[in-house]
């Protein structure tokens, strides 16, 4: 990996200029995403390289030509003037169509940090050391893939690193070990990992139906989970953050209908935490609990790759206290980043990067098995 980041005080100078022209494109996107469709392509096979536009298998359940009613779905585009076309390859990690060429260096920039692979500290990468000691990952394109979801299950039940595991009991308390993530990868082989997960096929059981069971064999064996329970969380699609990120909080309030005011039936609630500042609405995660994309990144950053950040800036890549064979390595904390290991224009621009991202359309729209299960959509009353 070539360390050409352009230097951090140029970049600086021209953040400026990027925020100015995203602002334009932002509004120009939401207010054409506003009508959009609810409906999202959730691309969650577990078959890596999907052709672009696949036919999806008849299902024998259903008549070779079933008679479907007319629908008044009139889909547009999936993410408004974000939509890129059908046919572009790598579709999960393209840049918003028309985006000012003024922005493109800050995209460029983030670019290179989402694709750079991290190394450990004192290896002489001034730029991406720190890695670690334990982790899940070493670069954010080892768990988010440009061709779609990757592969959550490999032979002889091993997992890949599309799938992490999130610790907790029933208080929502952490491991007081292992914390709040497990970490299967360490620096060196000297270092010992927090364990390794495995899954088991099950086979359906009177009213339980089939599913995976996941197995964690921790390295020490004086460190069982006890009463902590395991949560697995497949590497979520990027694309649309930026669409979700300029949602005004009070429409997802208003959207929220907590007392159902409007007796349909349906009521939310919106999930408030607290960003370290103030209370704010919780966006992303797959239970939301991050305010912001550049808090989500930070997450990721500390819980998968082990890089502090001034968001999350303990350092030790994230070791608990009680891990003290990894709290006495060094870690990447270098002075010239205000003593973290991605400083905070590092982080701006990753978030840039991530909110640029364009959103694929949606696949097949007029096949008869889709318009059959946008009949009983519409029927269970799932557009509400």
């Amino acid at each position: 990996m070539s360390q050409s980041l352009t230097p951090l005080p140029v970049l600086k100078n021209s953040l400026s200029i990027v925020r100015k022209t995203f602002l334009c494109t932002s509004m120009a996107i939401i207010l054409s995403a506003c009508g959009g469709s609810d409906s999202t392509d959730s691309n969650a096979s577990n078959t890596p390289n999907q052709p672009n536009n696949p036919t999806p298998p008849i299902n024998p359940d259903l008549p070779e030509t079933p008679d479907v009613p007319e629908t008044d779905s009139n889909w547009l585009p999936t993410g408004g003037s974000a939509t890129i076309s059908a046919d572009i390859p790598r579709p999960f990690l393209q840049i918003i169509p028309n985006l000012p060429s003024s922005a493109l260096s800050g995209v460029s920039t983030g670019r290179e940090l989402f694709i750079a692979e991290w190394t450990p500290a004192n290896q002489g990468r001034v730029l991406f050391d720190g890695v670690g000691p334990l982790f899940n990952a070493n670069a954010c394109t080892q768990c988010h893939s440009a061709e779609g979801r990757k592969p959550t299950y490999a032979a002889n039940g091993e997992l890949s690193d599309a799938i992490l595991f999130r610790l907790g009991n029933k208080k929502g308390l952490a491991h007081a070990y292992y914390g709040e993530q497990m970490q299967h990868q360490s620096i060196a082989p000297d270092i010992a990992t927090e364990g390794k997960m495995q899954y088991v096929a099950t086979a359906s059981q009177d009213d339980k139906p089939a599913g995976i069971q996941f197995n964690f064999s921790p390295t020490d064996l004086n460190q069982p989970l006890g009463d902590t329970a395991i949560s697995g969380r497949i590497s979520p699609q990027l694309v649309g953050m930026g669409l979700l990120n300029l949602i005004p909080e009070a429409d997802i309030i208003a959207a929220a209908d907590l007392n159902d005011s409007n007796k349909d039936g349906i009521s939310g609630r919106v999930h408030w935490v607290n960003d370290g500042i103030q209370k704010r609405i919780g966006r992303f995660g797959w239970k939301a609990i991050h305010p912001s994309i550049e808090q989500q990144n930070a997450a990721a950053f500390i819980g998968d790759i082990g890089i502090s950040t001034n968001i999350f800036p303990q350092g030790y890549g994230g070791c608990t206290s009680a891990q003290t064979h990894c709290r006495r390595l060094p870690d990447g904390n270098s002075e010239h980043l205000g003593g973290v290991e991605a400083s905070p224009l590092m982080t701006e621009v990753l978030e840039f990067y991530v909110r640029t991202l364009a959103v694929p359309p949606r696949r097949n729209a007029e096949h008869p098995d889709v318009l059959t299960g946008e009949k009983i959509f519409q029927q269970l009353d799932c557009s509400a």
